[in-house]
Formats: structure tokens, sequence, C-alpha cells
């Protein structure tokens, strides 16, 4: 799935063709996205209305719920992944043949002091470097919790503006965010200070897109037609002008439903065309190429393009649902709302699950060979035995969708139990800290 094709000279199989690649970093960046949405609608709802008290007291609320309800599911799902690799379960994962699995799956330590220091530490560095050696996945944690607060700084700044000049702001952001290379991935910057130069990893124009998608579905209020209005002496002398008449309710007309009917089904293919963009090898065909020369010469030098397409593209699919009816409706059905509820119980606990259950699943069926272990100096290597996954097709076709069966049903028992008990635990913190309003 990283490659555009097999290799230089093949073709691509279907989940290779661009608008069928279906999985990927655009999800991700729909994560981000929708948390721009969904941290400042409430604080600009009461804005608009001109509750600028409300709106700061939704604000400050918002700001430590978000901080709770981010921190503590997140350490329990780590606890969870630490019990597993003390226990073994990743032992399989880490002899087998697949990179990504040896590589994400941490090993047994050999004592309990140990493990537990390493656990400890590793709590510490996910929230300081987005670094988490029990469940790599976690790594967009340490930047949606930055990321909030970011918007909260700006929303502090500008809940008296009006809504034109914060979608200025937002706007402006954005262009920032571009300009820094907002897509490059670097070690380095995560310690650089600033808070918006922070703000790597696709998540600046993403988080500020979602804050200005929030702004814009506020704005998008219905508008009353020349036509529809009550008659006035005034109006009745404008209606005998038919060129005003075609200025004000033909092409006004005409270009409200080319933009709720016609409009969100051309940015449909173009998003799932730049979502499509692959992480490696792009100048394996002609598409990605194409892609690839264009996005060089649209951003900074540093910028990760495979970071950058796929968000381009999720933020075309979501102006492409903000703009049809019809797209709205099909996503409030009940299994898309059942589905957005468990979406991030299953991020959480996707990760581990794949390393633990459905690596047993899958190896279970396949063969072992020995193979020598490479080593740095040259000298002859140690024999260890490698786990070689099942060429079969009929056993991926069966067990892994009773993996995400199970993924589903986990996740739906932690949203019955844990997410319940950080509810309540963000509730008691709420009522032991916030200062009773005079």
């Amino acid at each position: 799935m990283n490659e555009p094709a097999m290799s230089a000279t093949s073709g691509p199989i279907l989940w290779q063709v661009p608008f069928l690649r279906l999985f990927g970093a655009h999800w991700i960046a729909i994560f981000f996205v929708l948390l721009g949405y969904v941290n400042v609608i409430s604080p600009i709802k009461r804005a608009r209305h001109g509750d600028i008290p409300g709106a700061l007291t939704a604000l400050a609320s918002s700001a430590t719920r978000r901080l709770i309800r981010l921190v503590l599911p997140t350490i329990v799902a780590t606890l969870g992944s630490f019990i597993i690799c003390q226990c073994g379960g990743y032992a399989l994962a880490k002899q087998s043949d697949s990179f990504w699995l040896e590589y994400s799956s941490p090993g047994r330590t050999t004592s309990m002091t140990q493990a537990v220091k390493m656990l400890v530490w590793n709590l510490w560095t996910m929230w300081t470097q987005g670094a988490n050696v029990y469940d790599p996945n976690h790594w967009t944690m340490f930047y949606l919790l930055k990321s909030s607060f970011f918007l909260y700084m700006v929303l502090l700044v500008t809940l008296r503006a009006t809504s034109k000049w914060r979608m200025l702001v937002f706007v402006v952001l954005y262009a920032y965010c571009w300009g820094i290379a907002d897509g490059a991935c670097s070690v380095a910057c995560s310690s650089c200070g600033s808070l918006l130069t922070d703000l790597i990893v696709t998540t600046g124009i993403n988080i500020c897109s979602g804050a200005l998608f929030a702004e814009w579905t506020l704005t998008m209020s219905p508008i009353r037609l020349p036509d529809s209005q009550p008659p006035s002496p005034m109006s009745s002398e404008k209606r005998t002008h038919p060129i005003n008449a075609f200025s004000t309710n033909h092409i006004y007309r005409h270009l409200q439903a080319f933009s709720h009917a016609s409009l969100p089904y051309l940015l449909l293919p173009l998003a799932l065309f730049l979502c499509g963009y692959p992480d490696n090898n792009q100048d394996w065909t002609a598409w990605s190429s194409l892609l690839a020369r264009l996005g060089r010469a649209i951003t900074p030098g540093n910028t990760e393009l495979w970071r950058l397409y796929p968000s381009l593209g999720a933020q075309v699919l979501i102006i492409a649902i903000i703009l049809s009816p019809a797209m709205q409706h099909f996503l409030t059905q009940p299994a898309f709302l059942e589905l957005g509820k468990l979406s991030f119980p299953i991020y959480l606990i996707h990760g581990s699950l794949l390393r633990w259950a459905l690596a047993w699943m899958v190896y279970v069926f396949g063969t072992v060979r020995q193979e020598t272990e490479a080593v740095m100096d040259g000298s002859a290597g140690v024999m260890r035995n490698v786990a070689v996954a099942p060429t079969n097709v009929w056993v991926y076709v069966v067990v892994v969708p009773m993996w995400m069966m199970g993924v589903l049903f986990l996740a739906q028992l932690w949203n019955r139990h844990v997410e319940t008990w950080c509810v309540w635990v963000t509730k008691r913190v709420e009522e032991i800290t916030n200062a009773p309003l005079i």
C-alpha cells in the first residue's frame, strides 16, 4: 500500500489504483480536521450571538475536558499494551517477516523493575515527544493535545472579533503553516520551543481548516431570494428591470444549484485522488510522479508530500460533504453514527490488537524459516527463527474480518466502561477545581 505499483516495471494492483487507495494518512488528516471543527464550534456559536462570557466559559470547560479526555484513555490503552508485552503477546510479531510488525512490537524486559521504569518513561515521552514504544500509533495524541490548545489560544484572542475577521485569521494561520513546511516531520522541531512551529506532521493546516470550516458552516445561513421577499415600492420598481432580475435571481439560483448538486460530486473524485498519493517511490507511475513535481513546485523543499497530499484530500472531501445535503444525510445513518462513536477507542486499541491478536491469528497458519541476523561489525550473525506469513489468500479472507469484529466488540466495551469512567473523572475534576460562577 505504500507504493503506487508493485514495482517500477509492473503495474498496480487493485488497491494501488489512485481512487481506490482507501487506507493511508488521510484518515489521520480527517481526524485532525474534525478536531479543529469540534474544538471551536461551541465557543464560536456563543461569540456570534454576543455571549462573550458564555463563550469564555465554554472555552475554559472545553480545554479542561480535552486535556483529561485525551490523556486518560491513552494512558489506559498504554497500560493494556504494556501488560500484553510483558506477558509475551508481541513475541510472535517481533519474530515475524513483516518489517512493520518487527520494529513496532516491543520486547519483554528482563526484570519487573526495568519494565516499570520503561513504562513510566514512555508515559512521559508520549506527551513530550510523541514517542511511545508500547504503541507507536499513539504518536498523534501528542499533536492532538498540542493542536487543541493552539486553537484555544487563537480563540481566546479572536472571540470578540467579527466572523469575517476570525475567518481571515484562520486563513492566515493556514498559509503560515503551509509556508513553514507543515508537512515536514522532523524530530528536531519538537524541541524548538515555539508552539506554532511545533505543529508539524500535517497538523497545522488541518486544524486551521477545521476551524475555518466551523466558521463557514455557521455563516452558511439560508438566504432569502429577492422574489420571495414581501412586495414593497422599491422592490416592485426593481422588478421592472429584466437585467436586475436576471442578475439576482437567475445567477443566484444557478450558482446555488451548482454548489449543492454538482460541485460536491466533482470535488469527491479530486479528494480521493489526492488521498491516494503514495508514501514511497512516487516516480513508479505517471500520476504520482506528476503530483510529486507539482508538490515540489508549490511547497517548501522539506515538505513531506506523502503527508501533505492526503491532508489536502481530506480537506477537499469535507468541503464536498459540507456542500452536499445528500452526503450529509448518507453519513448520518445509524451505522455511520455508531462507527463515529467507536472511532476513538478503535484508534487507541487497534495497534495493540494488530500486533498481538491478528499476528497470532495469521501466523499460526504460516511457516518458520531460519535466517542469520545481520551484525554491524561484519562478524558471523546469530541464527534465529522467523515466522513467515501464509500465502493462502483465504486465511486473510476469514481471519481479518474476524479480527475486525473483535476490535468493534472491544471498542464497544471500551465505551461502556473505560469511557464512562473517564467522563466521571472529568466531571469530578471540574467540580473540585472550578470556582463557583458569581
